[in-house]
C-alpha cells in the first residue's frame, strides 16, 4: 500500500512539476530574444558630454557591440537594433569632432518600397514622442512640420524627395526631433533625434 501511495505521489508530482518546467523553458528562450532583438536602454541623453573612451567602455560593461560608421562623422553604430512601433531603428552615438565627446543619439530607419502603412509610421512617431516629451516646441511658420502635413504621408509622395520635421525642446541639455524624408531613390528615411543644443 506505500508503494502504491509513493508512486502516485510520484507520478502526480511529475505531471504538475514537467508543465512548469517547460513553461520556465519558454520564458528563457523569450527573454533572450528580446534581449537580442532590442538595443540595452541605457540613458544616452544623460551621457551627453561624457568622452569617447568612457561612451565606449560602458557599452562594453553592457555587453553591447559596436563599430564606427562613415553614415556620420565620428559616429558609431550598435549591432543591435531599438524597437518604436514595431519597427527595428539603428542606433547612433555621435561624438563631437572637436572635443570628441559625445552630443547625440541617433535612431534612424529606412523603408524599401514604402505602403501607405509605413508612411503613416511617422504619425505614430509623432503622437508617442509628445507623449514622452511634451507639445512640439517647433517654429510656428515652419513650412514642412510633420502636424500640419500629415495628409502627405503617403505613397503619393515617395520619390518626390519631401522631408518633413518636428522638434521639441527637452531639456537645457537635450533637443529631439522628428524627421522624414521620401527620398528620390523611392526610400522612406526615418529619423529620431535626441542631442545637445546645437548654436
Amino acid at each position: 500500500m506505500k508503494k502504491r501511495s509513493l508512486s502516485h505521489f510520484a507520478y502526480y508530482a511529475a505531471n504538475r512539476a514537467f508543465p512548469v518546467f517547460l513553461l520556465l523553458l519558454l520564458l528563457l528562450g523569450f527573454t533572450a530574444c528580446s534581449a537580442e532583438k532590442g538595443a540595452k536602454a541605457l540613458d544616452y541623453p544623460a551621457m551627453f558630454g561624457e568622452t569617447k573612451n568612457e561612451v565606449l567602455a560602458a557599452l562594453d560593461a553592457e555587453n553591447l557591440t559596436y563599430k564606427e560608421d562613415d553614415l556620420y562623422a565620428n559616429a558609431y553604430v550598435l549591432d543591435r537594433t531599438e524597437t518604436l512601433e514595431n519597427r527595428d531603428f539603428s542606433v547612433y552615438l555621435l561624438f563631437d569632432l572637436n572635443t570628441d565627446t559625445l552630443y547625440g543619439y541617433r535612431r534612424i530607419l529606412f523603408v524599401e518600397n514604402p505602403t501607405d502603412a509605413d508612411c503613416k509610421l511617422p504619425e505614430k512617431l509623432l503622437s508617442t514622442l509628445t507623449a514622452q516629451y511634451g507639445e512640439p516646441t517647433t517654429y510656428p511658420g515652419l513650412e514642412n512640420r510633420i502636424s500640419t502635413h500629415l495628409d502627405r504621408l503617403s505613397t503619393d509622395a515617395v520619390g518626390f524627395g519631401e522631408v518633413y520635421n518636428e522638434y521639441w525642446s527637452v531639456s537645457e541639455n537635450c533637443d529631439a526631433s522628428l524627421g522624414v524624408s521620401f527620398l528620390p531613390d523611392g526610400r522612406l528615411f526615418v529619423d529620431i533625434v535626441c542631442q545637445t543644443p546645437r548654436t
